[in-house]
């Protein structure tokens, strides 16, 4: 018997008279198709929630955001704290003294300057409120010398004299921002002498004289062989706000610490 035969006839009796529902096919083709486009766009809009929600995070808590994990972002600097401790400021309450001067004139004069010798006018502001100091100083080009006073009310006008006393010959003057008188006098002793001097609203009065040498009693000595002290570095000497007849005990401390390392005599030699 050949049943490969017999197999393909029953097969083949078995399919006729049927009808192919091609509607419906087409109908479920459609239908498993959107089902599956829908699985999709729900999928999709899980995954954009997530980074949504990642985004955000990163923005609220800091957390960098698709950062490359190997490079983090640095961590937001902390505001400074505010001290517990509030500034403490010095007040002056103590007389200006020669070596406070000595100390405000290192502060002003070049880096360069070395103190030779330095000697009193007065021990300290004393009941003329009067004080005072000259210095003997190398700037690192050979000797100059300094002289400083500084009074309390003083008398003296501010500005340039109407008639200029020896050794000066040129005399210029301006006002400066705080009301004060400030002039500027330069003569030849031979020596190149340059003083500026300044009178507050108050009436104290601060006197700077540059002397381009060592000054004699006899005379003053030949003048160097180089420029005196510039003029403009000398007016901000005498500008500095450190000049007071009142001062802090921590200036007249420095000054006294700065006496112990220069000689003190005559400044005016024979």
């Amino acid at each position: 018997m050949n049943h490969d035969f017999d197999l393909s006839a029953l097969l083949e009796e078995s399919v006729q008279g049927l009808t192919v529902p091609v509607a419906v096919i087409v109908a479920e083709s459609n239908r498993l198709g959107r089902r599956r486009r829908l699985q999709r766009r729900l999928r999709l809009g899980a995954t954009a929630a997530v980074l949504a929600g990642a985004a955000v995070a990163g923005t609220v808590l800091g957390v960098p955001y698709l950062r490359n994990a190997a490079t983090p972002a640095s961590p937001a600097a902390a505001p400074p704290s505010a001290s517990s401790s509030p500034v403490q400021i010095e007040l002056p309450t103590a007389r200006l003294t020669p070596e406070a001067m000595l100390k405000l004139l290192g502060d002003e004069l070049p880096t360069s300057t070395r103190f030779e010798r330095f000697e009193r006018t007065s021990r300290e502001a004393d009941a003329d409120h009067t004080v005072g100091v000259k210095v003997w100083y190398d700037d690192g080009y050979g000797p100059q010398t300094m002289v400083v006073v500084m009074e309390r009310g003083s008398g003296r006008a501010g500005g340039c004299p109407a008639v200029l006393k020896w050794p000066y010959t040129v005399c210029t003057d301006r006002m400066l921002d705080d009301g004060s008188e400030e002039s500027v006098e330069t003569g030849e002793t031979p020596q190149t002498v340059t003083t500026v001097s300044i009178r507050r609203p108050s009436g104290d009065f601060l006197a700077i004289s540059n002397y381009n040498g060592v000054m004699r009693s006899v005379g003053l000595d030949h003048d160097r062989n180089v420029p005196p002290l510039d003029t403009n570095v000398l007016r901000a000497i005498a500008e500095a706000p450190g000049w007071q007849l009142e001062v802090t005990q921590s200036l007249v401390d420095a000054g006294a610490k700065i006496a112990q390392s220069v000689p003190e005599g005559n400044v005016i030699v024979d």
